[in-house]
């Protein structure tokens, strides 16, 4: 492994789902990565190093968290972002993970980040699963009774199923290269995920 080992005991969740990638898709030992809502820096805690990680994260307290797991942290309000905001480009990877839900226009964002990467760079996505089972009974029986985190969390302006994430995501310009579901129940019943898991992952390139 190039980074940090992978837990199998929990596989199918999104952190290691992100050093997955990272060892399976980068020949680079320090990969140019933007970690786009980077929370505490969360990219830089998986791979265990800073070099070469450049975060956007906007509260105060996550941020301050971040400096320590990103080699340039950029505090931006990403409802307004737009890729001029950033003094670098040419990534290797940007990751958007489980923020784009969070913005009022995530596909405008999007195709703001994809000029930023390198001809050869990914873009890897993750977005929360409203069409998982738990969600789908709940609904029968008429709940949807939003949560502080979570698929359901209060903060979330958007939400997703499997086929929607493909559109809004083929619908900014990316191709899809594969898609890793999340969750524990996934990495013990590897059928139907896209029933099970909470979290859907696509690791994407943009359009030539």
């Amino acid at each position: 492994m190039k980074y940090s080992g992978l837990d199998n005991k929990y596989k199918r969740r999104s952190h290691n789902i992100f050093k997955q990638i990272l060892n399976e898709y980068s020949a680079l030992q320090y990969p140019k990565i933007l970690d786009v809502g980077c929370a505490s820096g969360i990219i830089g805690q998986v791979r265990a190093s800073s070099k070469n990680v450049f975060g956007i994260e906007l509260d105060d307290k996550l941020s301050e968290i971040a400096k320590e797991n990103c080699e340039k942290l950029y505090k931006i309000n990403l409802n307004n972002f737009k890729g001029s905001n950033l003094a670098e480009n040419n990534f290797d990877f940007i990751f958007c993970g489980d923020i784009l839900e969070h913005l009022l226009d995530p596909e405008s964002v999007l195709k703001e980040l994809i000029p930023l990467l390198n001809e050869k760079g990914y873009i890897v996505i993750s977005l929360p699963n409203i069409a998982q089972i738990q969600f789908r009974l709940s609904l029968l029986f008429g709940k949807f009774d939003y949560t502080e985190a979570g698929v359901l969390a209060k903060s979330h302006l958007h939400f997703y199923t499997y086929k929607t994430a493909v559109q809004f995501i083929k619908s900014a310009g990316l191709d899809i290269i594969k898609f890793f579901p999340s969750g524990t129940i996934v990495s013990y019943i590897n059928i139907l995920p896209r029933l099970l898991c909470p979290q859907l992952i696509f690791l994407c390139k943009k359009n030539k």
